[in-house]
């Protein structure tokens, strides 16, 4: 028999020994006081236990026992808590970060961005000789920061801003689609750290704060986060074995500091294909099951964003209350489709939209429903007029009241590609030659951002809503209620998942075309 506590020991007889055996076992134990406590009571009843044995052998040969048999038992009893606490602390051992050398390198950044995941790549010149197949989280047991301010009426206002910018820039008028704003400004604001120049000037205008605000905006969001259940948010870092050396320290600990980021040594190899989508379901409810199919051969490194929103209506629609209307799609057809209808509890309206906001169980968010006033009017001139300002507007200003809407349930995902937006909305630098992310290393390098690829998907029913997304960054070489009018969203639409309690989007998305 195999001891419990290590090679070399057999039980074979009562001795000082088998004291020492079950003092191994129980010093498994965390709580210094409680190893300590099972540690002298065990020091006692072992010999008891042998003491009993030896005077009495009649009695342990009736009852057919030898004196190993209740030590055995014992040292189980024993070490059993131990041996669990002791295999969870194994699989989430602490390592140490990895230590810089600046080594100069010749690489470029490549990664993915998310609504709900943002991942972030970068890609070398050489390929890997690691034979690792393992993902090895090396912050596991690491502390974050606890912040006591607010999230801040500016840094809400540059989330709005950095939102409905981007989705105005989306294109793709025709398309029915869902952009994270929230997910892709904590990711992009993790990879902000890691530059430096004009691309960390542009990087700073596009979000809306500088480097140390958008840090600061990241610990105190997260905080907030902490009070409530709907809303989850992870980040996470992934880096090649043999590149843990080359990336700065203070980089990697802003990350897991500010943004809660777990950091993985890993061989970015096809099994961590399947460790970073297992993450990325983890942290979407298993709404993004799939970020990334493959990584190529010469990627370092990987940051993923992972947001998931689970909110159930305050006010639940009636499944009785479903039923089949028209729904008038953008290209002239008609599509019949299951329409959710009841009340919602807020009225927005300004000279371009008219809606109506519906809370979720936890009143700090809602879901925000936009229509044109002019029904002739295109649902793309309509989001050129939604800037941050004028969502933060609307948010600000609804007014108490019974609605009644009629909305159709919602059951999609969409792929968006990133990079044109982005860099329609300043950030250009970051994409070509010009990049500078040598704060990722401590020293020059030639990394730059290939690709931000983002996936979304949101499900609207009777209950609620569930809505998650995930991003991929590429690096490569080179009052009183009062009655209001009722809302019947049968036409092109703009939605939204809203933070009430800051005024600000945490999803955006359009509803131009409905299949049957």
């Amino acid at each position: 028999m195999r001891p419990i506590d290590g090679p070399g020991l057999q039980l074979n007889h009562i001795d000082i020994v088998d004291v020492c055996r079950v003092q191994v076992s129980i010093f498994f134990w965390r709580k210094k006081q409680t190893r300590l406590l099972y540690a002298g009571a065990a020091t006692i009843a072992a010999p008891v236990y042998s003491y009993t044995l030896t005077i009495m052998p009649p009695f342990s040969s009736t009852i057919g026992i030898g004196p190993d048999i209740p030590l055995l038992f014992m040292s189980l009893v024993f070490s059993l808590p131990g041996l669990i606490e002791w295999k969870k602390e194994h699989e989430n051992r602490k390592e140490p970060l990895m230590s810089t050398h600046n080594k100069p390198i010749s690489r470029k950044l490549a990664g993915l961005l998310s609504c709900a995941a943002l991942s972030m790549g970068l890609v070398s010149g050489c390929a890997s000789a690691d034979s690792r197949n393992e993902s090895d989280n090396l912050t596991a047991n690491m502390e974050f920061k606890k912040v006591a301010s607010e999230f801040t009426t500016e840094e809400s206002t540059a989330l709005a801003d950095f939102s409905m910018q981007l989705f105005q820039n989306l294109g793709r008028e025709d398309e029915t689609l869902l952009l994270s704003g929230s997910s892709a400004w904590m990711a992009l604001g993790m990879a902000a750290n890691g530059a430096e120049g004009e691309t960390l000037k542009q990087m700073e205008t596009v979000l809306g704060l500088d480097k140390d605000q958008i840090n600061k905006a990241a610990a105190a969001w997260f905080s907030s986060m902490e009070e409530q259940n709907s809303l989850t948010m992870a980040d996470s870092i992934w880096l090649k074995n043999e590149f843990q050396d080359e990336v700065s320290k203070p980089f990697l600990e802003t990350c897991a500091q500010d943004f809660r980021a777990e950091v993985f040594s890993s061989t970015l190899d096809q099994k961590a294909v399947k460790d970073i989508n297992d993450w990325t379901s983890k942290h979407t409810d298993g709404l993004i099951p799939e970020l990334i199919k493959e990584i190529p051969s010469m990627t370092q490194m990987i940051l993923v964003n992972a947001e998931a929103f689970n909110g159930k209506w305050a006010a639940p629609f009636d499944e009785a209350d479903t039923k089949k209307q028209t729904f008038h799609n953008q290209d002239g057809s008609e599509s019949s489709v299951d329409f959710l209808n009841g009340r919602a509890d807020w009225s927005v309206e300004n000279d371009e939209v008219v809606g109506f906001i519906k809370e979720y169980d936890e009143s700090r968010y809602g879901y925000m429903l936009l229509l044109p006033k002019a029904a002739d009017k295109p649902l793309s001139d309509t989001v050129k007029s939604l800037g941050g300002a004028a969502v933060t507007n609307l948010l600000s200003n609804r007014v108490s009241a019974d609605v009644q809407v009629s909305m159709p349930k919602l059951d999609q995902e969409s792929t968006l590609t990133l990079n044109d937006a982005l860099a329609a909305c300043g950030m250009t630098d970051a994409f070509g030659d010009q990049a500078d992310f040598s704060a990722i290393t401590g020293s020059k390098n030639n990394l730059y951002i290939s690709s931000v690829l983002q996936k979304t998907y949101i499900e609207v029913s009777e209950k609620g809503t569930k809505a998650a997304a995930a991003t991929e960054i590429g690096i490569e070489t080179m009052a009183m209620p009062v009655e209001a009018d009722p809302v019947v969203a049968d036409r092109p639409y703009i939605y939204m998942i809203v933070d009430l309690e800051h005024s600000m989007p945490l999803f955006v998305g359009r509803v131009v075309n409905i299949q049957e």
